[in-house]
């Protein structure tokens, strides 16, 4: 996906198509025969791998200005994505929503998988709270997905729908190349891997901002559960909170959530998802077909 320095030493940012799990390894460790930005390789492998499938979904239009991408999977799974928001903030993170999970859930269920979609902003000035992630990663509590968000994460925005075309990464000189790149580089420099995944700021896009997402290498992902808009997660919902403080209804709705499905939870018939899994599993069961032709109860 990627090739940089670091540390001096020449470095890559590598995705395996098939699980859709990041690494980053050195140039020794790699023998470099093609990148996804080989078009042709891309449209061999659309209909073979989820994350060229994905990838070729998402460019597709209708383009959504509000929640374009992937924003739920098979309502036949038995639980949910969780992914948490870290938009620039002066506050430091609420852990709540984290250790809740790690308390209702049993033992035998870590790591539980999360998803965080973080700001370079953000991630820059709250380098003790991104060591605590870390932390429970790697004590295997949590497994974080690392969705980037953009760096800056534009503020500003129109509450008016007619006029939200010219809100968050929309607003006049964006730059969105340098926006998705430089949160990478918070993150690799941070020692946390960029995962295939973006959320657009506000969730707010448009053709051209998706078709650069896509010409990046990265699938954008959305949601079809914002628990502080009193959005009712189903099976395979992507539920979405903020946990920078900003928006305390989203993790009450959370804790609500949690709550609701204890019985469930303790049965093993509730549980929080892999992102990463549930779109593998989505394109496997729908044996490759491209992701337009697909039916609602799948990514819609």
């Amino acid at each position: 996906m990627r090739k940089f320095l670091l540390d001096g030493a020449e470095h890559y940012l590598v995705v395996d198509i098939d699980t859709l799990r990041t690494e980053i390894l050195s140039a020794d460790h790699i023998i470099l025969t093609s990148s996804i930005h080989d078009s042709k390789l891309g449209a061999s492998m659309k209909n073979i791998s989820p994350y060229f499938g994905a990838i070729a979904f998402c460019a597709l239009p209708p383009y959504r200005l509000h929640n374009h991408g992937i924003r739920g999977f098979s309502q036949k799974l038995k639980g949910a994505v969780l992914s948490a928001d870290l938009c620039p903030s002066k506050y430091p993170l609420d852990r709540t929503p984290f250790q809740l999970a790690l308390a209702t859930f049993s033992e035998k269920t870590r790591p539980l998988p999360v998803a965080i979609a973080v700001s370079g902003k953000w991630l820059e000035s709250h380098i003790r709270d991104i060591n605590w992630l870390k932390s429970m990663h790697e004590k295997k509590m949590l497994d974080i997905t690392w969705i980037n968000h953009s760096y800056s994460h534009p503020r500003e925005y129109r509450r008016n729908k007619r006029l939200l075309s010219k809100g968050f990464l929309l607003a006049e000189g964006t730059d969105i190349n340098a926006e998705i790149i430089k949160a990478e580089i918070s993150m690799i420099e941070a020692g946390i891997t960029p995962s295939v995944f973006f959320r657009f700021p506000g969730l707010v896009s448009d053709e051209k901002l998706v078709k650069k997402v896509c010409e990046l290498g990265l699938i954008p992902v959305g949601s079809n559960a914002w628990l502080a808009k009193r959005e009712r997660p189903r099976g395979g919902s992507i539920i979405l909170i903020h946990a920078n403080r900003h928006e305390p209804k989203g993790i009450a709705g959370f804790r609500k959530l949690l709550y609701e499905k204890k019985n469930a939870i303790r049965q093993g018939t509730w549980r929080l998802l892999d992102i990463r899994d549930c779109l593998v599993s989505d394109f496997t069961l729908n044996a490759g077909r491209e992701y337009r032709v697909r039916p609602k109860t799948a990514i819609n």
